[in-house]
C-alpha cells in the first residue's frame, strides 16, 4: 500500500504536472495563506515592535534589524523583478523564521506559504529547493496545532521525493523514516485524534523502508535496525486498537482502494475483513520484526557491543507484553547472563535490570507532538501533577497503587485515570542474578496541562 493519496503514479507523464498543480491547490499551497476563521491572529505594529527572545536573550534591535533587513530586501526585488522574482523565496524564508523566533508563527506560515510558492514558479513544480521551506512551515503548523495541515505537508513531502527519486531508491529512506516515526509519534502521544490510517501508513512506510534497504543493501544491513522496530511499534498499536479514531470519508476511499477493502465494514467488524490482518497478526509480526533484529545484530561485525543481547530484552519484552511470562522470564536470564559475561557490556545490566521499566519501552517514540496548540504568546501553561507509589511483582504486575500527593487536590478523574493506566501496564520485571524479583515503593510523577 502506498502511504500518500496516487496522485501521479502509474500514469502518463503528460498527466503529472496536472495532478501535482492539482494536490498543491488542494493542500493550499498558493499566495492565498493559511488564515482561517477559526484561526485569528491579526498581525499589528505593536507586536511586530515587542522585544525579541532569541537564544534565552531579549534583544530587540537585533530583532528589529533582521526583520528590516529581510523587509527591504524583500521590497527592493519585488521592484527589481517583481512579485514572483528569483531571490524572493530565500529572503521571504529568512523573514518567516524570524516570525517563527518571536513565537508569530501564523505570520511565519503565510509568509512561508509564499515563499514556497514563489520557489515553485522560478524552479519548477517538483524541484527539491521547496524542501527546507515546507520544513521550517511544519513546525509552525505545529506549534499552531493545526495537525491536519501537518499531515497533509508531510504527504506532500513524501510525494516530493518520490517524484523526483523514485519509490525504491535510498535517497527516499530520509523522508520515509521521517514521515513514518511522524505518524506513529502522532498516534502515540495524541489519543484524541487517533485514526487507523495512522497506523496503516507507518506500518507499510516501515516495510517500504525494509525492502529499499534489503534490495540495496542486503538482508544483515545494520540499517534496517529503525524501521523493524518502527514495524514493532506499529503492530503493538495495532494489538491495542480499540476502534478509535474513524477515518475521514476521503481516507476511507484512499484505504478501500489501496487494500481493496471496505474500510467502513473494517471499522466496524474488524474480524470480518482483510484489512483485519493487520489486528491478528501484530503479536507474530512484532515478534519476526524483532528475531530479525537479533539475527542481524548477531551477524553483523559492525554491530555495537551487546547490541544482540540488548534485542533479545526487547524480544522478552514483547512476550511480557503479550503475558508470555515464562518464555520472557527465559530470555531475560540469557540476555543478562550475555551481558554480565561480558565486560565491555556489563555496565548494561544494571540500565536495563536495576529498576522495573513500563512497557512497552518507547524509546522509539520522541516528545514531540504536543495535543495542545501553544499560543503565540509563548506563555507556558501551569502543569498540574499526581505524584504515585506502587509496586511491581516480579511477574511484570503492578500492585498497591498510593496517591501521594495531586495537584490539585481535587483532580478525582486524573487520579482515577492513572489508577487505570498503572493497573493495565505491564513491566519489564528487577533482575537480580539474572532471574525477577518483586520491587516495592516505586514513584512516578504524572503531570498534565491545567483545564
Amino acid at each position: 500500500m502506498r502511504p500518500v493519496t496516487e496522485f501521479a503514479a502509474h500514469h502518463p507523464a503528460q498527466r503529472q504536472a496536472c495532478c501535482a498543480l492539482l494536490f498543491a491547490a488542494a493542500l493550499g499551497l498558493a499566495s492565498t495563506g493559511f488564515a482561517a476563521a477559526s484561526d485569528p491572529e491579526p498581525a499589528s505594529a505593536a507586536v511586530l515592535n515587542t522585544p525579541a527572545v532569541l537564544d534565552g536573550q531579549t534583544n530587540p534591535l537585533h530583532f528589529s534589524e533582521r526583520m528590516e533587513d529581510y523587509q527591504a530586501a524583500i521590497a527592493r526585488l519585488e521592484t527589481e523583478f517583481g512579485a514572483w522574482g528569483n531571490g524572493l523565496s530565500e529572503q521571504l524564508s529568512g523573514l518567516g523564521q524570524s516570525y517563527q523566533r518571536r513565537g508569530l508563527h501564523r505570520q511565519a506560515i503565510e509568509i512561508f506559504d509564499r515563499a514556497v510558492h514563489i520557489s515553485r514558479v522560478n524552479n519548477g513544480l517538483y524541484d527539491l529547493s521547496q524542501v527546507p521551506i515546507i520544513e521550517s512551515m511544519l513546525e509552525s503548523l505545529k506549534a499552531r496545532g493545526r495537525w491536519e495541515e501537518v499531515h497533509e505537508r508531510h504527504q506532500y513531502l513524501f510525494w516530493l521525493h518520490e517524484r523526483n527519486f523514485g519509490a525504491n531508491d535510498p535517497r527516499m529512506l530520509p523522508i520515509i523514516d521521517r514521515l513514518g516515526k511522524w505518524y506513529i509519534n502522532d498516534y502515540a502521544l495524541n489519543p484524541q485524534r487517533r485514526i487507523m490510517d495512522q497506523l496503516v501508513d507507518a506500518h507499510n512506510l516501515f516495510q517500504q523502508a525494509i525492502n529499499i534497504i534489503s534490495g540495496s543493501f542486503g538482508e544483515s544491513d545494520l540499517r534496517l535496525i529503525e524501521p523493524l522496530r518502527g514495524l514493532v511499534m506499529s503492530n503493538w498499536y495495532f494489538a491495542n486498537y480499540q476502534g478509535e479514531g474513524l477515518a475521514s470519508p476521503l481516507e476511507r476511499e484512499r484505504l478501500t482502494r489501496e487494500l481493496g477493502v471496505d474500510q467502513v465494514a473494517f471499522l466496524q467488524e474488524p474480524a470480518s475483513n482483510q484489512l483485519s490482518q493487520y489486528l491478528r497478526n501484530n503479536y507474530g509480526g512484532g515478534k519476526q520484526a524483532i528475531e530479525k533484529m537479533v539475527a542481524i545484530y548477531s551477524e553483523s561485525p559492525d554491530a555495537p557491543p551487546g547490541a544482540a543481547a540488548r534485542a533479545k530484552v526487547e524480544l522478552a519484552d514483547w512476550e511480557q507484553l503479550f503475558k508470555r511470562r515464562n518464555t520472557a522470564a527465559a530470555l531475560y536470564r540469557e540476555a543478562w547472563m550475555e551481558l554480565a559475561a561480558n565486560q565491555s557490556t556489563s555496565s548494561h545490566v544494571d540500565k536495563l535490570f536495576a529498576r522495573p521499566v513500563a512497557l512497552p519501552d518507547l524509546g522509539f517514540v520522541e516528545a514531540e507532538v504536543s495535543s495542545t496548540p501553544v499560543a503565540d504568546s509563548g506563555a507556558a501553561e501551569p502543569m498540574n501533577y499526581v505524584l504515585v507509589s506502587f509496586d511491581v511483582n516480579r511477574f511484570g504486575d503492578v500492585q498497591n497503587i498510593e496517591i501521594l500527593e495531586a495537584v490539585p487536590e481535587n483532580s478525582a478523574d486524573q487520579q482515577a485515570r492513572i489508577r487505570e493506566t498503572l493497573q493495565s501496564t505491564r513491566f519489564r520485571p528487577r533482575l537480580v542474578n539474572g532471574l525477577p524479583v518483586d520491587t516495592q515503593g516505586l514513584t512516578q510523577r504524572y503531570e498534565f496541562a491545567s483545564q
